[in-house]
């Protein structure tokens, strides 16, 4: 075995991009644009109200932006495998005024926390004392989250926005990043390109054993979104796909909005929680 065939690339801790191919997250967006799941729509409808805030304030939103983006791919993965839970007449009983009333609704947020909800008081029966307290405390956070979430409607009602293309979301690097690494690994030992997939593929590695030890910390800043330690990793790959860029003879454009994308910001509430 070479030396380079055992370089192995733990995808989990990779900007989503980078663990798998574009083609692949275009068909689970298209998916979920298409799809009424209520997951799918509000993943979508989050997408589509992120993107359309003004210009200076794009690039706090966009890493919210794909954690939505992942959700819609885990979703989709789901879905092929046929693992994805679909809503079901049957849980109307499970319903109380709250999520009645939010299921009612036609606010994609509402309808979402209302099936987690429903999903969630339908499995108290058949899973553990331990799981059964998880899942109380999860409906509990729901349903004051719809609470919160009615009353701000109120005030200020969501507007429905037009969902952007996936190309509209990506920077040009981004389009890349799965291709570049691919690539990066035939390349010479001395090439540039190869240097930082051997820094990307050890950092992987050293996530993934720490993750064998203990459960790995979120940073402080943003618990929610990037784990301690995998901070360097965005901007490897970034790197990587403007020389992957260069390469092809193609030029790498970096709007004020792409350049700071990765830039840790407040991750959204719902998707976290998933």
């Amino acid at each position: 075995m070479s030396r380079r065939s055992r370089l192995v690339l733990y995808p989990e801790f990779l900007p989503l991009c980078a663990r798998m191919p574009l083609d692949y997250i275009r068909r689970a967006y298209d998916w979920a644009a298409l799809s009424t799941h209520p997951e799918c729509r509000y993943a979508i409808s989050s997408i589509a109200r992120l993107h359309a805030c003004p210009p200076g304030s794009r690039n706090s939103a966009r890493a919210v932006i794909m954690r939505h983006l992942g959700m819609v791919v885990k979703l989709f993965a789901e879905y092929l495998d046929g693992a994805l839970p679909l809503p079901d007449p049957g849980l109307a009983r499970f319903h109380c005024e709250i999520t009645q009333a939010a299921g009612a609704r036609t606010d994609p947020e509402l309808q979402m926390l209302a099936y987690r909800i429903l999903q969630a008081r339908s499995q108290f029966d058949t899973v553990s004392y331990a799981e059964r307290n998880a899942l109380y405390q999860e409906t509990t956070r729901h349903l004051a989250a719809i609470t919160r979430s009615a009353v701000s409607r109120l005030k200020e009602p969501a507007l429905p926005h037009s969902v952007p293309a996936l190309d509209d979301l990506l920077s040009p690097e981004e389009t890349v990043y799965h291709a570049a690494l691919a690539g990066a690994r035939d390349e010479p030992a001395t090439s540039e390109a190869f240097v930082l997939f051997t820094k990307i593929q050890q950092r992987t590695a050293e996530l993934h054993r720490k993750k064998t030890r203990r459960a790995l910390e979120r940073n402080r800043k943003n618990r929610s979104y990037y784990i301690r330690g995998s901070g360097s990793l965005p901007p490897w790959c970034r790197k990587l796909a403007r020389l992957y860029l260069a390469a092809h003879g193609v030029a790498a454009r970096y709007p004020a909005a792409v350049v700071h994308s990765q830039a840790p910001v407040a991750a959204d509430r719902h998707v976290a929680s998933h």
